[in-house]
């Protein structure tokens, strides 16, 4: 029976500056982005902390740091998702945030009620562990007191959905707001 829902943040519960640094710094440069990627799994992993991230992408783009950082800081919250969530979600079962993430940016993001949805928040730089890690997904779960297999995951990436799957949660790649709700429909169906 399922239990908990577990969300990814950027891209799903709030917008991604990266993509936007990319594409006006980079221009979307294969090479150039291979090299932001290895930055970030740094970052996220907490083997650099987000102030190297800054610098190192302000270095790469040939750009001003707080030009970079204010770039970055581009995530809107999806207030659309996060009013599905509380009142259709949170009555129901419990709420997680399971993010590849650099820095401790909730206060940032989302304000004290919005804060409120969530039982639990797993922020990968903390643990030194980055998805598609199954060990990312064990300690989501084990936080909040569940069996994988009682969780459902939900990202936009596939291959993190992946990864989830292969520890025994469900999964649901977040494209948009109404796939998502015909998605989960089909999904607690059946659960």
């Amino acid at each position: 029976m399922l239990k908990a829902i577990i969300f990814d943040c950027f891209d799903v519960l709030v917008g991604n500056g990266l993509p936007l640094y990319c594409q006006k710094y980079l221009k979307n440069d294969p090479k150039l982005m291979s090299i932001v990627k290895k930055y970030e799994i740094m970052s996220n992993a907490g083997k650099i902390s987000y102030s190297d991230f800054v610098a190192k992408l302000s270095d790469l783009a040939e750009a001003k740091p707080e030009d970079v950082e204010r770039i970055l800081d581009e995530n809107p919250v999806n207030q659309e998702l996060i009013s599905y969530i509380t009142k259709d979600l949170r009555p129901k079962y419990k709420i997680s945030i399971l993010s590849n993430a650099s820095g401790d940016w909730i206060d940032d993001f989302f304000n004290k009620d919005q804060r409120r949805i969530f039982d639990d928040i797993v922020l990968s730089f903390q643990h030194g562990i980055v998805k598609p890690d199954q060990a990312i997904y064990l300690l989501a779960a084990s936080r909040l007191g569940l069996a994988p297999k009682e969780c459902l995951f939900i990202d936009d990436k596939e291959t993190y959905c992946k990864g989830a799957e292969a520890v025994g949660m469900r999964a649901i790649q977040y494209l948009s707001l109404p796939q998502l709700r015909q998605d989960l429909g089909k999904t607690l169906s059946t659960s």
